[in-house]
């Protein structure tokens, strides 16, 4: 038989081992759903809300049902078992939803057929996995018996060693086992635990006794549910509904915050949100080392609720101070110095606020009258909690974050929490004292006039000279529409990425014409990104081009590009031949059958969470069944943003549905590379049908780029092909993530980007291609022009270095080209994708 204090021991072995794979799952689950419903806020907001329904429910209902269990232990190991279970269908999900898609098509994907499967396939594979999981906490504490004395501290230890165990789950699966055994290895990690749990608690259960319900029957009310909940407090349960509502609030905005300052990566989240939990875990392992009077204290929680009001309302302007106003953000030189530096902010930032807002779940933990139920009553409260997590998440990313934006988002939240501190005010001082009112009245006034700075926060970054023409904030972020006299008008995605702009609008539709022209004569095309617009608005000049699928993930993206760009764009929003949809690029495409003759995917920052899936075998495959027969895809590589194990791991990857790839450069310039990767469906590249296709646009006279009005000038671009029937073991998947897991750390221990492959580092690499191709020889049509382009590269650089060998340069680049090129009177030369020349330096002709 177990002694009671060995049974608490047990049982705080096993809150942690349950916290960590309850956390280690709700990762796990949000990038298996991701791949199946798509990388978009709202997929992501549907699974998350899911989880915390879930979490919320199950604790409800042991709230409800655990004073008439008698065997706990055994009970917990059920729920362990069930979470294990469940889990199954998760962990093989690809293997049976990838007929959903394509049986459902576009029209289904995009209409109520879709959302429709699309929650109920969350509910069904999240909800009652995650209902398991929100049974086990009461579970516990109904198991331990402990003396008196104990009782009013216990449950708090079991919720922070709880809390703690979550903390270390994240970090062991984002950090560690993800990398090792990709998601379907961490996912049998988690399993394993939960199994382990159960095993535990049926020892236990066998060598602990039977409690007996009646023994203790003065703790269960005969009015059942509303009688417990009466000796709980309708004023705790309101406010454990409210600190969870405001705690995970406040997480996402100071989420969305931070990832203005940290790369796009899987990390910078995973640091927030282990930061935001180490915070809730020491703030739960505080409460029972105060005085039992301080513990329940009504006065010590309107403390904490005006407390943490003002601190709330302080930690905008911390962040602007300590990160904002820095040059270089949070680039560091390894992954543990990245973490470092990320949690230091957000804690410096919002860790007082957290803190002190952490402590208020746990105090009403430690003020469950002694004559309660300790098991139900946690119950109830977490289920309040849970619930308000889930309003909280919902409220600020459907309402604060589009309506108010990320700074005046977290104004609201300091204001709710003071408005707190003041209903408590009101319901639990007999006397309403003065001094109690005047604070509180005082916290709601620097709340409220933190407003007016509020409003005066950047945020985008100040050093970079930009000038903002319109700021807009949801689900996906922050984006800004900006101008700078370097590149024009263009996107800035989270104060850090541009997605396009105007300076470089010419390189953009090259992007758009080499696939289409290599086809030939393609009808229906479709392109996965829309960005600005300008790389799809270029198959508007093709001729044979009938009808235009763009695919883009942001609603916040399609408005800006149709509102600030449509004079760069051709107003493709509005133009009868383009249909603009705003959807998960994989699943749209996944969800189309023998479409269409070219796809086209845009430069994707590979590190971007979500975005490696568009760079996955899944992804690529999909691609190949949506082509018609002898269509192609076109896969743009920024190479700027690559290095060569990247690009090897993506050629590897591409291979495996395309084994015969050809190399087209996007410019005839070194210092931002983009390659695209050309794959066909069925058939060969035909260079005469190319040189035919040339001729029926220059007569068409609406493509003026003389790059890709001539056959010659395409074969300046091509850099040669890869062909193997080698089927790649080493390839990036939707279940190893090696590309955004790689390229992510790379980006933050080389923040430089001295590995990536721009200037010589790529001149040598796209050299060796084509000594390669030399060897097998050129076909006649196209002689040595991919030799000539890789020159122009060269003496393009030289141009821009200026010096006494730029004219001589410049000359030298028109003997590399064939005189019907530049004696071409139609074509215009700003459009050229080489380094601007000027007409002076035409040779003249006899």
């Amino acid at each position: 038989m177990l002694s009671q204090r060995r049974q608490f021991q047990i049982a705080c072995i096993l809150v942690v081992l349950s916290g960590a794979a309850s956390l280690s799952h709700q990762l796990l689950w949000t990038n298996r759903m991701t791949d199946l419903l798509g990388a978009s806020a709202a997929s992501v907001a549907r699974v998350f809300g899911c989880f915390f329904l879930g979490l919320s429910v199950g604790a409800g209902v042991m709230g409800w049902k655990i004073s008439r269990v008698k065997h706990p232990w055994r009970w917990l190991a059920c729920a362990e078992f069930a979470v294990a279970l469940m889990c199954l269908p998760i962990l093989w999900l690809s293997h049976w939803t990838d007929w959903i898609w394509p049986w459902l098509g576009l029209d289904g994907l995009l209409g109520w057929q879709g959302a429709s499967i699309k929650w109920m396939l969350s509910m069904g594979v999240v909800f009652f996995p995650a209902m398991a999981m929100g049974t086990t906490l009461p579970i516990i504490i109904k198991g331990v018996s402990l003396a008196s004395a104990l009782r009013s501290q216990f449950s708090v230890w079991l919720y922070a060693l709880n809390t703690l165990g979550g903390l270390l789950g994240l970090g062991i699966t984002g950090c560690l086992t993800l990398y090792v055994f990709g998601i379907s290895g961490a996912m049998m990690l988690a399993i394993g635990i939960n199994i382990c749990v159960g095993m535990i608690a049926l020892w236990v259960d066998r060598k602990s006794k039977i409690i007996d319900n009646h023994v203790r029957r003065d703790l269960v009310p005969d009015g059942g549910v509303l009688a417990t909940l009466g000796q709980i407090g309708w004023k705790a349960s309101i406010t454990a509904f409210a600190s969870g509502f405001l705690i995970l609030a406040l997480e996402i905005l100071a989420m969305d915050l931070v990832m203005l300052i940290a790369p796009l990566s899987f990390h910078a989240p995973l640091a927030v949100l282990g930061a935001v939990i180490f915070t809730l875990a020491l703030s739960a392992s505080c409460i029972p080392l105060l005085g039992t009077k301080w513990r329940r204290s009504s006065q010590w929680i309107m403390l904490l609720l005006a407390a943490a009001g003002i601190l709330a309302a302080a930690g905008p302007y911390w962040f602007v101070q300590s990160a904002m106003n820095t040059e270089g953000g949070l680039l560091v030189d390894s992954l543990f110095s990245f973490t470092r530096s990320l949690v230091f902010v957000v804690l410096l930032s919002f860790g007082p606020c957290i803190l002190l807002g952490g402590f208020i779940f746990p105090s009403l933990l430690g003020m469950i009258p002694d004559k309660c139920e300790k098991s139900n009553a946690v119950g109830f409260l977490l289920a309040f909690n849970g619930l308000g997590g889930l309003l909280g998440a919902e409220f600020t990313y459907g309402l604060l974050m589009p309506m108010l934006g990320v700074y005046l988002g977290v104004g609201v939240v300091a204001v709710i929490y003071v408005l707190m501190a003041f209903l408590w005010v009101q319901w639990n001082s007999k006397r309403k004292p003065v001094f109690a009112n005047l604070a509180v009245f005082g916290a709601l006034l620097i709340t409220a006039v933190s407003f007016f700075w509020l409003r005066q926060l950047p945020v985008v970054n100040p050093n970079m000279g930009l000038k903002i023409l319109e700021l807009d904030s949801g689900r996906e972020g922050n984006l800004a529409v900006v101008e700078h006299e370097n590149f024009g008008r263009g996107l800035l995605f989270s104060n850090q990425y541009l997605l396009g702009s105007t300076n470089v609008g010419y390189d953009q539709e090259r992007q758009a014409h080499i696939p289409l022209m290599l086809h030939g004569e393609p009808k229906h095309v479709c392109f996965v990104g829309l960005a600005t617009g300008i790389t799809p608005s270029a198959a508007l000049q093709h001729s044979m081009v009938e009808k235009i699928d763009v695919v883009e993930l942001s609603s916040m993206v399609t408005r800006a590009a149709g509102t600030h760009f449509a004079d760069f764009n051709a107003h493709i929003i509005q133009d009868p031949r383009a249909h603009v949809y705003v959807e998960d690029g994989r699943t749209f495409i996944a969800s189309q059958r023998d479409q269409y003759d070219v796809i086209v995917s845009d430069l994707f920052l590979p590190w971007r969470p979500g975005v490696g899936r568009l760079y996955s075998a899944e992804h690529f495959q999909s691609t190949r069944n949506a082509l018609r027969s002898g269509g192609l895809y076109c896969h743009w590589l920024p190479l700027y943003q690559f290095t060569k194990e990247q690009l090897d791991l993506v050629l590897r990857t591409f291979q495996s549905v395309y084994p015969k790839v050809y190399l087209f450069e996007g410019k005839l310039q070194l210092d931002a590379p983009v390659l695209g990767l050309v794959g066909f469906k069925s058939g060969d590249l035909k260079w005469e049908e190319l040189q035919d296709a040339c001729r029926r646009e220059r007569l068409a006279g609406n493509i003026k780029d003389p790059t890709v009005r001539w056959l010659q000038g395409l074969a300046m671009l091509f850099r040669g092909t890869i062909h193997s029937d080698v089927q790649y073991e080493n390839i990036n998947t939707l279940n190893n993530m090696k590309l955004e897991l790689q390229s992510g750390l790379d980006r933050m221990i080389d923040p430089e980007g001295s590995k990536y492959l721009t200037g010589i580092s790529w001149l040598s690499l796209a050299q060796n291609y084509l000594q390669k191709n030399a060897q097998r020889g050129y076909p006649n049509i196209i002689q040595d022009y991919p030799l000539k382009g890789m020159k122009i590269s060269v003496l393009s650089e030289r141009i821009k270095q200026g010096g006494e060998t730029k004219n001589s340069s410049l000359r030298e680049i028109f003997t590399q080209m064939p005189e019907a090129m530049f004696k071409d009177q139609y074509s215009d030369w700003k459009r050229w994708a080489g380094a601007e020349i000027s007409v002076r330096w035409k040779p003249k002709t006899d």
